[in-house]
């Protein structure tokens, strides 16, 4: 898939299209994906240099960006940032009335609100993401995966 083609205004609900996406992403063709991979909940406001030496989400591609735009999880279009560091920046989709907006963001020390949504190829999951009820096994399993990647003197 050519990116000048996929990420342009009119197309998979894009409402609007950055400068800075255009000019910091340097890959001209990606392949698709076939579902979004998983997606961290930023439980502080964190830098990107914590968010990639904490959480790591490893390295996404536009395939990964294409999913979430065009997928039918309404929950990612709740207006909250969707990050996913690909590896020429970090590029940010979230829904507005008029459709996705995307930008592309240098790594420089930009602090993102917790609650925002890195999506992470390293944490790849079967598991919905939802916030519905879970069973007592599978909110095990998620706090077991969580204790993992937090600092645990957060959990203090």
């Amino acid at each position: 898939m050519k990116t000048s083609t996929e990420f342009k205004v009119g197309k998979h609900g894009i409402g609007y299209v950055s400068s800075s996406f255009i000019s910091r992403i340097k890959v001209e063709e990606f392949e698709p994906v076939s579902a979004p991979p998983r997606a961290i909940v930023l439980p502080r406001n964190m830098t990107d240099e914590k968010i990639e030496s904490e959480l790591k989400p490893g390295i996404s591609t536009l395939g990964d960006v294409l999913a979430v735009l065009t997928s039918e999880n309404l929950e990612y279009r709740d207006g909250r940032l969707n990050l996913f560091y690909t590896p020429s920046c970090v590029v940010s989709v979230y829904w507005d009335g008029d459709g996705w907006r995307v930008y592309g963001w240098a790594r420089d020390g930009y602090e993102w609100d917790g609650g925002y949504r890195v999506f992470s190829p390293a944490t790849v999951s079967s598991e919905p993401m939802t916030s519905g009820p879970m069973s007592l096994e599978s909110l095990d399993a998620r706090l077991k995966k969580l204790e993992s990647i937090i600092n645990p003197s957060l959990l203090k």
